[in-house]
């Protein structure tokens, strides 16, 4: 019975201990460069930290209004390493649809 509840035990701490399909760990910061009459031009840095490699995955960048509602947003496809990964761009969106923006979410898909 004490070997039963030992080998259970040791099941339950390598279960907690190993983690199965961490997700990549995501910072990014989102700045204005420049503001014209109808365009805002804005740079974006993203780093992910991965504990595999990915093949493909989609980087979103998404702006949302108060009401969480998507209302502009950016896709790349990108490869990830081993470790820390960093990708930026520059874009441009409308003045209307920058002045909107409450809340800047950046997600990343990974499938194969």
């Amino acid at each position: 019975m004490a070997k039963k509840c030992a080998l259970c035990f040791f099941f339950v701490f390598l279960f907690f201990a190993l983690p199965l399909g961490a997700e990549p760990k995501i910072t990014f910061e989102i700045n204005k460069i420049s503001e014209h009459r109808l365009l805002v031009h804005y740079a974006w840095r993203v780093n992910v930290l991965s504990d595999k490699t990915w093949d493909g995955c989609t980087l979103k960048i998404s702006f949302r209004d108060k009401a969480g509602k998507e209302i502009y947003s950016i896709q790349k496809v990108i490869k990830l390493g081993l470790g820390q990964n960093e990708f930026n761009g520059t874009d441009i969106c409308g003045l209307e649809i920058w002045k909107r923006v409450d809340k800047r979410v950046v997600t990343l898909d990974c499938v194969f």
